[in-house]
Formats: structure tokens, sequence, C-alpha cells
């Protein structure tokens, strides 16, 4: 089977799942409730509500690359079959495209509304869908369970770039190769060629480790959840 042939086959069972349908649902009805029972009103214009706009796209991705990372390793013993890249670029593409269509349902109460301003966030939501697909395929290869690869998603992809100092080497490297929420936002000079070569670099190492790290063919690397 092709990778995309693979794809399709693991985005139709995740469809089926009750949990994809109720976060997706939860994300669409996010926003609705929050200009309803928010105490201030939301429509009005400010600032904050553009930043409100784009944590919404984030957890929206968080929540779908994790549903992206079960979906994979609901079948991995079915990927155990394939080779190494196949397997690296299932869970990539996976977690991506899971991570973009929730982030999509999320955002999309203030996409219509006006509440990202005239720049959009469409870039973003790219670029932000393809580093948690790399990170996810970075977690896939290791020997991990699922809940153990889903925490640890949203510890990279949350918990670290919130805690370490951006200043200091260490803390730089880690927020350019885990930090979504900033990833997500167009940076101050906009989406030059620079810019998105800064965005895209990281992910490419993210995945280039994910296929060295990536067992032989055949051999487990998920543990029973």
């Amino acid at each position: 089977m092709t990778v995309l042939a693979i794809c399709r086959w693991i985005g139709l069972r995740t469809l089926r799942s009750p949990w994809t349908w109720a976060l997706a649902a939860l994300s669409a009805l996010s926003w609705p409730l929050l200009e309803t029972l928010a105490p201030i009103s939301i429509s009005s214009e400010s600032g904050d509500l553009v930043a409100l706009a784009y944590e919404f796209a984030f957890l929206g991705t968080l929540c779908g690359a994790t549903l992206g990372l079960a979906a994979v390793g609901r079948v991995a013993p079915l990927l155990q079959r394939a080779d190494a890249g196949t397997r690296t670029a299932v869970a990539g593409l996976c977690v991506a495209a899971s991570g973009l269509l929730l982030a999509l349902v999320a955002a999309a109460w203030p996409l219509l509304r006006g509440a990202v301003g005239e720049g959009g966030i469409a870039a973003g939501l790219l670029l932000a869908a393809a580093q948690v697909g790399a990170l996810g395929a970075a977690l896939s290869a290791l020997p991990l369970s699922v809940a153990q690869r889903s925490l640890a998603l949203w510890l990279l992809a949350w918990v670290v770039p919130a805690w370490v100092a951006p200043s200091n080497v260490p803390g730089h490297l880690a927020c350019a190769l885990f930090d979504v929420s900033a990833t997500l936002r167009s940076p101050a000079e906009g989406w030059t060629p620079a810019a998105l070569l800064a965005r895209i670099g990281p992910m490419m190492g993210l995945y280039l480790a994910a296929r060295l790290l990536a067992p032989p063919r055949g051999r487990r690397t998920a543990r029973p959840t």
C-alpha cells in the first residue's frame, strides 16, 4: 500500500471514532459559547481578540494531533510491515492532517467574524500542522504507548516552550523545535522567504530525527496502552 492509501484508510477509521466527533463539536462550539458566556463581549474590537483566535487554533491543532497520534498507534501492527520511510511519512501526514482539520474547525468562527486581522492565519495553520506532524512522527518512532505519546506531545508543544528561556541557546533550540503556538503566529516582518525558512528548518530536523529513530521493519515501536 502507498503512503496516501494508508493515510486515507487511517483517516476513515479516525472519522468513525466518537472522540473525533466530540472534539470537533467542542472545537466548533467553543467560540460561540465564549461569546455567550464570557463576562466580556468578544465581539468588540480589541487586540486581545486576535490573540484569543490564535489560542483557539493552537488548541485545535493539539487536539487534532492527539487524535492523529492515537489513530497511528491503533494501526501500529499493520504499519510494522512497512519500511521505516513509509511509517515515518504516514505518521507525519496523519498527525498533520488531523491537527490542521481541527484547527480549521476551531478557527472557523474567528475567521468568519474577522477576528484574526487582515493577514489571516492560513500560512500559520499550515506550518503549525506541519510542525505537529513532524513532532508526531518523531514520537511515533519511540517505544512509547499511545497515552505516553499524547502526553509527550502536549508537554513538548505547550509546556516546554512556556517554561524555557528563549534567550539562551538550549531554550532557543527548544522553542524552534517545539513551540507550535509561535509557529502559528505570523512574524512581524510577514511571511518572507527567510521567515518561512526559519520555521520550516526545525521541522525538517524533527522529521529527519523521526526517520533515523524509526526501527527496522517488523520491530514493535509502541507499547500496549
